[in-house]
């Protein structure tokens, strides 16, 4: 029997060994386990899936943080944002217009200070030539745009004028107001805590001065003698005292004798103060008087002397502020050579003066023209009439349209109102030679 069982062992011992050479062989993981480590295989399984599952959330991580920071390891930055720059999207706009419509040689490039920007020129088709006229439209729209500026200038060269719309910069968006500063406490709460600092100052001060005369009132016990019998150096102030200055003879030498008092330090130029950089709100005064001194000049050097401003909007303030800097003889009237019409006219809170009070200091052929679209209120526009007639200004006129003919070509109700004024009050002449 015991040869029995041992063979019987063997049998099973190799068929073990031959099933796990196969299973090492076709690669179907690890070997099983017996009964014993059967309990310490899941804790094994659990710990390995941990440790996989905590590298891939670092991994993941990883790869998250790489995607927040992009070219981080490279050093190069975000892109910068781009805000739009509205009036110049518009100039291209009108040019790509006029390019599509055969009509490019239209566009004129015209510098006011260091900004370049876009004119629209049309001479005269007249036999009998009359001026030039300059066109400001109103904020926010172009030099072409089709309800004001736009039929004006392709209009008023059937009759003698040279027109010239000018590209206007738009006005600096209003600034945040300041934050206010917190209220003040209250007097009750103010005078409490008035009273709790005093109390508390009182005391640190009885504090203090009890403590200083406790230190004066502490006796100074007089030091030791030395073996030769000789007091201690806190014995007498004198004998300190010459026993220091014995020292210092003996041991330093004499300070040298001075020749001359030393030189005066160099006295520096104070610095020159930083000039603020202007505001965004001067920037644009500026800018809107240098197009349309720009402008004039432009319609001036092609020998048009008898100049007419149209101003639609918020551009009748800058019109009549440009006219007031001019020489007084011309922004007076007593020398011809001016005039201005105004369409809808609005009070602009950049320019210097109101409307009423600069209209009130130009002396010269004015046109104030009132449509349907008119934003004033119509006490503004009684009021604005109403002291140009108390002031004798006989050259001034407010024209209301009730109501507009508005056709498929540019000759509407406004373009021929502002023809037959012209045509009364600002024709000019051409001179020989």
């Amino acid at each position: 029997m015991p040869d029995c069982r041992y063979l019987l062992f063997l049998v099973h011992l190799s068929r073990w060994f031959g099933a796990a050479l196969l299973w090492l062989s076709l690669g179907a993981g690890p070997l099983p386990v017996w009964a014993e480590d059967a309990e310490a295989e899941p804790a094994t399984a659990a710990a390995e899936a941990d440790d996989a599952e905590t590298a891939d959330t670092e991994a993941a991580a990883g790869a998250d943080t790489e995607a927040a920071a992009p070219g981080a390891d490279s050093g190069s930055a975000l892109p910068p944002r781009v805000t739009p720059d509205l009036p110049h999207n518009r100039e291209q706009s009108v040019i790509r217009h006029l390019q599509q419509h055969q009509r490019p040689h239209e566009a004129v490039a015209m510098v006011a200070g260091e900004t370049a920007f876009t004119g629209l020129l049309l001479r005269n088709r007249s036999r009998t030539p009359q001026g030039g006229v300059l066109i400001l439209h109103d904020q926010g729209q172009h030099s072409h745009w089709p309800d004001s500026a736009g039929p004006l200038r392709e209009y008023l060269p059937d009759y003698g004028w040279t027109t010239l719309s000018i590209a206007l910069p738009d006005a600096p968006p209003p600034t945040l107001p300041a934050r206010s500063e917190p209220l003040p406490p209250t007097p009750a709460n103010s005078d409490s805590e008035t009273a709790a600092e005093a109390t508390d100052a009182a005391s640190d001060d009885n504090n203090s001065a009890a403590a200083d005369t406790a230190a004066e009132n502490i006796p100074t016990a007089p030091e030791p003698a030395d073996s030769n019998g000789l007091a201690g150096p806190g014995t007498s102030d004198s004998n300190a005292s010459n026993d220091s200055a014995t020292l210092v003879s003996d041991n330093e030498p004499a300070l040298p004798r001075l020749t001359g008092l030393p030189p005066l330090p160099e006295t520096t130029t104070a610095a020159e103060p930083e000039v603020p950089a202007p505001s965004a709100a001067d920037h644009y005064r500026e800018q809107m008087l240098q197009r349309i001194s720009a402008g004039v000049s432009q319609l001036q050097s092609m020998g048009q002397m008898n100049l007419v401003i149209v101003a639609h909007g918020h551009s009748a303030a800058w019109a009549i502020a440009w006219l007031q800097q001019q020489q007084p003889a011309a922004a007076n009237g007593e020398e011809e050579g001016y005039a201005l019409v105004l369409i809808d006219a609005l009070e602009n809170s950049y320019a210097p003066l109101r409307l009423q009070d600069a209209l009130s200091g130009l002396q010269l052929p004015l046109l104030d023209l009132l449509t349907p679209y008119n934003r004033n209120s119509e006490f503004t526009n009684r009021e604005r009439a109403g002291r140009m007639h108390s002031q004798q200004r006989e050259a001034y006129q407010q024209i209301r349209i009730p109501a507009l003919s508005l056709r498929a070509d540019y000759a509407n109700t406004v373009t021929r109102r502002v023809r037959g004024w012209l045509k009364t009050n600002a024709a000019g002449r051409e001179l020989e030679g």
